[in-house]
C-alpha cells in the first residue's frame, strides 16, 4: 500500500481507539481483532455490547440495541444489496 493509504489507516485506527499514540494496540483494539469485519464495524459492535451491559438498561432495550446494530453491521458487509 502507498504511504498515504497507511497513514489514513493509522489515523482511522487511532480515531476508533484501536491504537495508541505509539501505534500499539489498545485493549479495545485487542477486542476488535476478533471480529472479521472492517474496523469501524468492529468498533460499532463492541459499542453496542457495551451499551447493552450498562446498568439501568432494560432487557428489552438491550436486545433492540444489539439486534439493530447486528442488522446494520450485516448490511455494511454486503457490497451490493441489489
Amino acid at each position: 500500500p502507498s504511504s498515504e493509504a497507511l497513514s489514513h489507516g493509522l489515523e482511522s485506527l487511532s480515531a476508533l481507539g484501536a491504537i495508541d499514540n505509539k501505534a500499539e494496540l489498545t485493549e479495545l483494539g485487542k477486542e476488535m481483532i476478533y471480529f472479521p469485519t472492517d474496523p469501524r464495524v468492529s468498533r460499532m459492535l463492541l459499542a453496542s455490547l457495551d451499551m447493552e451491559s450498562r446498568e439501568g438498561t432494560s432487557p428489552t432495550v438491550s436486545k433492540l440495541i444489539v439486534g439493530d446494530i447486528l442488522t446494520v453491521a450485516a448490511a455494511l458487509q454486503v457490497r451490493n444489496l441489489f
